[in-house]
């Protein structure tokens, strides 16, 4: 069964002005300057924002000024529909889609907003602590912090769904200080994947900081779970607030 195409919502202009006047007001009641809004499979925070759904769409929200739509591959926006099925030729609500690496992209338009001190720090959880060093391998950041990323070194098993490799040939252009994060618990990263990596980066002279938790494992900072370590993640938070207030 096929869904009419004038049961698709059409958003006007009137609706574009009220959804972002109304993230605006909390972003002033907050003091926010601005905010990155990132799409999932089950939620799309970025099609409510952006009117229609861009592809592994990540939106740039300024309190002042126009938004940015940020995509890691040349994709055409899914396209709005009239009554008939016909393409909606309305003026897209964010004409500004930027195409390149997401972390490269969001320092770029931080930077480009005014909304930094020149210095960007990036924090990663899980597969974006695995990120997360990756980004700082090939972006010009200055801080990361690597939450219990996996795969960083190691070889992921046969059975892993994803195809990835490790990052050990990267790591010689680590460009930024890392703080890691670990569950001593922990089996991805287990603690002989971080204390490998620990050795690298010194051998490298990388300048890095790692910090492992007794009776934590993976996830400890997830409220939400049942994984979560109150202790190691307040300590955790503790950790990255001190680290990035030194090097932002």
């Amino acid at each position: 069964m096929t869904t009419p195409a004038s049961t698709f919502p059409k958003p006007s202009a009137r609706e574009r002005d009220r959804r972002w006047a109304a993230l605006r007001g909390v972003m002033d009641e907050q003091d926010v300057e601005g905010v990155i809004v990132f799409g999932s499979p089950a939620e799309r925070p970025d099609v409510y924002l952006a009117g229609e759904s861009v592809f592994a769409g990540i939106l740039f929200l300024p309190r002042d000024g126009e938004p940015s739509a940020l995509t890691p591959v040349a994709a055409v926006p899914l396209l709005r529909l009239d009554d008939q099925g016909r393409r909606h030729e309305a003026e897209r609500w964010i004409p500004d889609l930027r195409v390149g690496p997401p972390p490269l992209l969001i320092a770029d338009r931080l930077r480009e907003a005014g909304l930094t001190n020149g210095r960007v720090g990036v924090i990663g959880y899980c597969s974006g602590g695995r990120q997360t060093v990756c980004a700082a391998c090939h972006v010009d950041v200055d801080a990361a912090v690597d939450c219990y990323g996996a795969y960083v070194t190691g070889t992921p098993p046969a059975e892993f769904p994803l195809r990835i490799t490790n990052l050990v040939d990267q790591l010689p252009d680590l460009r930024a200080p890392l703080l890691g994060l670990f569950g001593n618990d922990d089996q991805h990263p287990s603690p002989a994947h971080v204390d490998d990596l620990d050795e690298r980066l010194t051998a490298l002279g990388k300048d890095h900081e790692f910090h492992r938790f007794d009776g934590a494992g993976h996830a400890f900072f997830a409220p939400d779970r049942v994984s979560f370590r109150v202790a190691a993640a307040r300590d955790g938070w503790e950790l990255i607030e001190r680290f990035f207030a030194r090097h932002l």
